[in-house]
């Protein structure tokens, strides 16, 4: 069980900067900023859209799916 508390923590710590920024981008008058005029549904579908791609990199990683590609290539062996 070496760093199961550390990728935990790690999660956890992922999830919060992301809550935060959400509510910074989507609640806060801070969206006024950048919510205004014709393309503002617009805009707030595109926050969303990027808050969810960030919430699934934030997952990938913390499982580190984005490092099986190297084991499995270690695994192999050189090619024939």
């Amino acid at each position: 069980m070496s760093g199961g508390h550390d990728t935990e923590a790690g999660a956890v710590d992922r999830a919060l900067v992301l809550v935060l920024l959400g509510t910074v981008l989507l609640v806060s008058p801070a969206r006024l900023l950048w919510a205004r005029g014709l393309l503002a549904v617009a805009a707030i579908f595109a926050v969303w859209v990027a808050l969810i791609a960030l919430a699934a990199l934030a997952t990938r990683v913390g499982r580190g799916d984005g490092d099986r590609g190297e084991e499995d290539r270690r695994d192999r062996g050189p090619p024939p």
